[in-house]
């Protein structure tokens, strides 16, 4: 296989751009908005560079400041614990997740708020339909093997899993700092290679149109660190308001704020394409 690196630049940034209602979609894969429960999931987003159309893979850099990433980073680092996956009604530890994991909640600082809203502002979708941040931290040759975000509704697993809150319709996965070799997100069926740039955000859905069925697309994977160390988090959006006293902690999040942002900078991907 050879990789192609994509580098493009954006006269749009975050701070310029109002998130706050979007009148038309831009980029190839614009149409109607996917209603999924009590969300709607957009084509494009006005911001970014688009990576795929089916499901949407949506990249913009410099999401988040240093400092921004510094302190979330700060927040989680005490409370790592050896990442688990979901089973049907706990969580398991797997060969396929090495690496650890931290929760932080809306209610830790303002400067989680924050970032939260932003987000929220982005895909258009309330914040109280967000669980809290999972912050991830992988060192050297760790890894978390393709796997979905999602899960497939008609298994008592995805019902058990959905109960509060219903699917988890999109991912926004944010890098916090700069990875030295690998730790990117593959997307097998997209022949797709993100890599792991300090700021940059990753959204992508995780089902199908007009539907919460998975989407089989949207396997995906954490690849190894092949040097020094990642972190990362997740912002996970379901279908309906996600409640306390949900899977793994979760709190849900206060209405929204609208907040401005970071300025995006250079976008890079890497296309797998076979010889």
């Amino acid at each position: 296989m050879t990789m192609r690196r994509w580098l493009r630049c954006s006269e749009t940034s975050l701070a310029t751009c109002s998130v706050r209602h979007r009148s038309a979609h831009h980029g190839f894969g614009s149409g109607p908005t996917c209603n999924n429960g009590d969300v709607k999931l957009a084509s494009s987003y006005p911001i970014g560079e688009q990576l795929a159309d089916d499901p949407v893979v949506w990249v913009i850099d410099d999401f988040l400041s240093p400092e921004e990433r510094l302190h979330v980073i700060g927040i989680a680092a005490p409370r790592l614990e050896e990442a688990k996956v979901t089973s049907t009604r706990v969580n398991t530890t797997s060969a396929a997740r090495t690496g650890s994991v931290a929760w932080v909640r809306y209610g830790d600082s303002s400067k989680v708020q924050e970032i939260i809203h932003r987000v929220s502002d982005l895909v258009d979708i309330p914040p109280h339909h967000s669980e809290s941040m999972q912050v991830v931290h992988y060192a050297e040759t760790q890894e978390y093997r393709p796997h979905f975000d999602g899960w497939d509704l008609r298994t008592e697993k995805g019902r058990l899993r959905t109960e509060n809150g219903g699917q988890r319709v999109l991912t926004a996965l944010m890098y916090l700092n700069d990875v030295a070799g690998g730790g990117g997100t593959s997307f097998p069926k997209l022949d797709l290679e993100v890599e792991a740039k300090p700021g940059r955000l990753v959204i992508f859905h995780n089902i199908e149109d007009e539907a919460t069925n998975l989407h089989l697309r949207s396997l995906h994977g954490g690849m190894p660190v092949g040097d020094g160390e990642k972190w990362a988090c997740n912002l996970w959006f379901r279908a309906k308001p996600y409640k306390a006293g949900g899977n793994r902690g979760s709190k849900p999040v206060a209405a929204s704020r609208r907040t401005g942002g970071g300025q995006p900078g250079n976008r890079a991907a890497r296309r797998r394409k076979k010889k």
